[in-house]
């Protein structure tokens, strides 16, 4: 970070306290960007709560797969204690209400199960999320399709299909 803005490596440390209070700001900086790509999957769909909520799981993978370090930082909780930081609690929250404003329109409008809006959408976000971390550790899964490893076949799988999957999942919570 502080060769990118052609500081010394000491300097960002003259305005954070400590090494955890400047992760905690890149943390809370890394959740308003991640709340600003799935929100902006508004625009991209009509008022259907079904194709906003795929819609916002891919914005989640692909916006994880373009900043892994902000990503892997949210969950390392070595790096990050999100215990006692307001400001880091209140940004992860306020990245996961887009998701559960989504899925609560999907129940007001008989779409989606008639269950908690917190429990659906920790479901989602479990699924989303589990694919966004398991295609960042295993990275570009192309590079490695010559091998022949039902690991490796599956991760190529989720890659390449990533919008059937995430529907895949989506429906899982639609009403029959």
């Amino acid at each position: 970070m502080a060769r990118e803005l052609g500081v010394s490596q000491t300097a960002p440390y003259r305005h954070f306290k400590s090494k955890s209070d400047l992760f905690v700001a890149i943390a809370v900086y890394g959740f308003e960007l991640l709340r600003d790509a799935v929100y902006e999957a508004k625009n991209t769909v009509d008022n259907d709560p079904e194709q906003l909520l795929i819609q916002q799981g891919l914005a989640y993978i692909h916006w994880a797969e373009q900043h892994p370090e902000k990503y892997q930082l949210f969950f390392d909780s070595s790096l990050v204690d999100s215990v006692g930081e307001p400001e880091l609690q209140k940004a992860s929250t306020e990245s996961f209400q887009v998701v559960l404003d989504t899925i609560e329109s999907g129940i007001t409008q008989g779409i989606f199960l008639n269950k908690p809006v917190v429990e659906l959408g920790a479901l989602v976000w479990s699924f989303v999320h589990g694919t966004a971390s398991l295609l960042i550790s295993k990275g570009d899964v192309s590079r490695q399709s010559d091998r022949e490893d039902v690991v490796i076949e599956g991760f190529s799988s989720i890659a390449k299909n990533r919008e059937s999957n995430v529907a895949l999942f989506v429906r899982a919570i639609k009403r029959q």
